[in-house]
């Protein structure tokens, strides 16, 4: 019988998309199975895991790359835990998986999106005792809780640890017209595209307040603006809600790769005037944006 191979590159892209995420899921599960327990040491002084909410395009890969910079902590990048909790992983077999993502990704040099988040003689992807671990997915953990709200019992159920969530946030007309622009690729956004990005945006804003009202989360939010303002001072803040010391050589190392301006967006397309309104409109429903509009 003859056995004919179909090339990956005569597959469609979601299909393509789909093996490789089965592969890597089959790859992940293999080794979290095998190895977690000889690495079991390394999670014995863990006190937190640090989960990550909010929508994506907001800053959440710089801030991911600047904790796991600091010599007690790790942070994967893009692991998606909350999604993953499905197959049954223990505590320590995620952990193990956490780890192996944030010291991939340094190893690779922390590039992530086109921006270079390496912070120079620091620990990224090392740690001397771990005492935080986390998986940067802001926007997708709270877009898999707004599908599934169980999955935040499930989290509890799974992590022993405190779990501390960094509910981190943008100019919401700079989030929507990056949504937008990424999902157009090259070609012009229209007021269809922003739209779509208006409601997938404050679906995600809803969850973050359904989260805030409900759960019993201890929740830090902070804006992205402010942040870049001084990246020092609300590093330290960050640190002392993890319940970290931050030395001065950290935070100096970690301010030094912020960049000075917040990139706004929402001025690299066009806006019709009723789609400006219908986001200040939304954004009065939800406390945690008070204060940004179109122009500020």
């Amino acid at each position: 019988m003859n056995h004919y191979k179909i090339p990956m590159a005569f597959l469609r892209k979601k299909t393509r998309r789909k093996i490789y995420h089965g592969l890597a899921e089959a790859r992940d599960y293999f080794s979290a199975h095998v190895f977690s327990a000889s690495q079991g040491k390394h999670f014995q002084h863990v006190e937190a895991y640090c989960m990550f909410l909010g929508s994506g395009r907001s800053g959440h890969s710089m801030l991911g790359a600047l904790l796991d910079a600091h010599p007690n902590v790790l942070i994967a990048n893009e692991f998606n835990l909350i999604k993953r909790l499905k197959f049954g992983y223990n505590q320590t077999q995620l952990f193990y998986l956490l780890m192996r993502y944030s010291q991939k990704l340094a190893e690779r040099g922390r590039i992530t999106s086109g921006y270079d988040y390496r912070v120079p003689n620091q620990w990224q992807g090392k740690f001397t005792q771990l005492k935080i671990i986390g998986d940067k997915k802001g926007g997708g953990s709270a877009e898999a809780i707004r599908k599934n709200p169980a999955l935040l019992d499930k989290l509890h159920h799974v992590i022993k640890v405190k779990i501390k969530c960094l509910h981190f946030m943008r100019n919401p007309y700079d989030n929507i017209a990056t949504m937008a622009r990424r999902k157009k690729a090259m070609g012009t956004v229209n007021s269809t595209d922003l739209t779509q990005a208006i409601s997938s945006y404050f679906r995600r804003m809803e969850t973050i307040q359904q989260i805030k009202n409900k759960h019993c989360l201890d929740i830090l939010d902070m804006r992205h603006e402010d942040f870049i303002h001084d990246p020092q001072a609300h590093l330290e803040k960050v640190c002392e809600f993890l319940q970290l010391e931050a030395s001065q050589d950290y935070l100096r190392d970690c301010a030094s790769i912020v960049y000075t301006q917040p990139h706004r967006s929402r001025h690299k397309i066009d806006w019709p005037p009723g789609l400006i309104e219908c986001v200040r409109e939304h954004i009065a429903s939800y406390p945690f944006l008070a204060g940004y509009t179109f122009d500020n």
